[in-house]
């Protein structure tokens, strides 16, 4: 088995906003964003070993403006499948108050050989 978030930190820094593990304490340096592992199960298994695992991981942008989730969205997507990633999700979530940020939401998996 493999860390994913080892994997997934370094790919998202190269979007140029901050990166956060799970989920900003602070909201005081945006646009950013956050990503977590989302589910890792067992994936390829040949001669009673495990060769593969599928992860899917959740990344998450939060900015003041929307225009800038859909830009920072198109660049991680790119990032993401450079490396392999298939997008599985993607979609902006509606704000609740004028003062909550804009947030676009993405999933991506992998099988990832060892």
């Amino acid at each position: 088995m493999i860390d994913v978030n080892g994997l997934v930190e370094p790919l998202l820094t190269q979007a140029g906003v901050p990166v956060y593990f799970s989920y900003p304490e602070q909201f005081t340096d945006v646009p950013a964003i956050s990503f977590y592992n989302l589910s890792d199960t067992a994936g390829f298994r040949a001669d009673d070993s495990e060769w593969a695992q599928v992860a899917r991981v959740q990344v998450d942008i939060w900015a003041d403006r929307a225009i800038e989730t859909g830009k920072i969205g198109i660049d991680v997507d790119a990032i993401m499948q450079r490396d392999g990633w298939i997008r599985e999700y993607a979609a902006d979530l509606p704000k609740q108050t004028d003062d909550q940020l804009f947030h676009r939401t993405m999933r991506f998996a992998k099988e990832i050989y060892y």
